[in-house]
């Protein structure tokens, strides 16, 4: 089995519409990123950000998660199936 590695993966490929509807308070990671006010376009430059804190109180305000890391761990895992 030939497993992607994950250095070479967008991350915006892991923030599915399904299951950001099921885990955030958003249908999709583009709805996402506008309600959060940040100047971030993609889910890179949403990783990128300096405002780590305020990143972090948006996510855990608008998902079931703590933290920006904490969810983009959950989607990526979700992606690869472990």
């Amino acid at each position: 089995m030939h497993m992607k590695r994950i250095k070479d993966d967008k991350l915006s490929d892991f923030f599915t519409d399904r299951l950001m509807n099921q885990v955030t308070n958003f249908r999709n990671f583009d709805d996402f990123l506008l309600a959060s006010g940040f100047n971030a376009t993609t889910a890179e430059e949403f990783d990128n950000l300096s405002q780590t804190l305020e990143r972090d109180d948006f996510v855990a305000e608008h998902s079931q998660f703590k933290s920006w890391l904490e969810m983009k761990n959950y989607f990526r895992s979700q992606y690869y199936g472990c």
